[in-house]
């Protein structure tokens, strides 16, 4: 009996926008311009004060156009996938475009391997934020092609540097609904929470090539401009973020669990820090304490290190014997 043809996925690209009229209408045309276009696109419009609604006009034959007031890109992504017709969402940002084959490779990658990934991503063009490398060079992540599944992304979705963008993945509506979709506490970080929540105990697939282009030209505009990893909003939603994985996945971290408590510690340190320099002792005994209840053994090995050096310090340097 020949073997059946896999079955065709039904694809849902959502583009969330916020005041970037000419942009979006670029993100639109790489996701129409795609050899294998999407099934339909959802534009969340998210209470955008610009000409936005009339720049999308002449789309309105070939896209949705969803509009809401204003409430982040998190509530943005959230209403697109819940407004989309089919069992699996592309998300696309507004200032960003898609490499031309981004979609045929995910839905071969998708029908080759029966849809039995939560989730399937491939590599980024961040080369303006991450130097001359891709995302999967800056991570350390390499996958064979054309793609790899993993039973269990947990290795993955840990490493210091996810692999893993939002813009250049597709993930299944169930899954994603299962997760909670984006968390709408977080201005920063929510995409880290997906993937962890997704990823941990959960398939994945990595499909080679380039998904998505990022683009340097609403810089004032990214979340990694206006939260940089120096800032108390970094390491607040970092807290958040870490918190929420450790209580929704009990059993699901496995031997990463000390790994996401170490997280959470060092989050929870760098806000201790953060209030020190605003004089605040209250908060600085609440965030120490904390830490140490997140992980009482990374917090000692860092009380150790921190009195080795100071009788380092103390004692002029290291002497040798005799």
């Amino acid at each position: 009996m020949p073997r059946p043809e896999p079955q065709t996925p039904r694809l849902s690209a959502v583009i969330p926008t916020y005041n970037r009229a000419a942009l979006v209408v670029r993100a639109v045309e790489s996701a129409l311009a795609q050899t294998r276009p999407p099934d339909e696109i959802v534009v969340v419009d998210d209470g955008s004060t610009d000409d936005t609604a009339e720049r999308l006009a002449p789309y309105l034959d070939r896209i949705r156009l969803v509009q809401q007031a204003n409430g982040g890109v998190a509530s943005a992504r959230n209403h697109g996938v819940a407004a989309a017709a089919h069992p699996w969402i592309a998300f696309l940002d507004s200032d960003d475009v898609w490499d031309p084959r981004h979609l045929e490779r995910m839905a071969d990658a998708l029908a080759e391997t029966g849809g039995s990934a939560r989730f399937y991503f491939a590599d980024t063009d961040a080369t303006f934020t991450e130097g001359d490398l891709t995302l999967w060079q800056a991570s350390g992540f390499d996958a064979a092609p054309p793609w790899s599944l993993a039973t269990d992304a947990a290795d993955w979705v840990m490493l210091p540097l996810q692999p893993t963008m939002i813009q250049s993945s597709v993930i299944s509506r169930d899954a994603f609904t299962s997760a909670g979709g984006f968390d709408r506490r977080l201005s920063l970080r929510d995409d880290t929470l997906l993937f962890l929540m997704l990823g941990l105990g959960g398939p994945a697939c990595a499909v080679s090539g380039i998904g998505t282009v990022m683009s340097a030209d609403d810089t004032t505009g990214r979340l990694t401009s206006v939260h940089d990893p120096l800032s108390r909003s970094f390491w607040h939603d970092t807290v958040v973020l870490y918190g929420a994985v450790l209580e929704q996945t009990p059993q699901g971290a496995g031997p990463h669990r000390s790994e996401l408590r170490a997280r959470l510690a060092l989050g929870h340190l760098r806000l201790a820090r953060e209030a020190a320099s605003r004089r605040a002792p209250l908060e600085v005994l609440s965030h120490t304490g904390r830490a140490i209840l997140a992980s009482p053994g990374h917090m000692a090995g860092r009380a150790a290190r921190w009195a080795g050096r100071r009788l380092h310090l103390r004692g002029g340097g290291s002497r040798t014997p005799g």
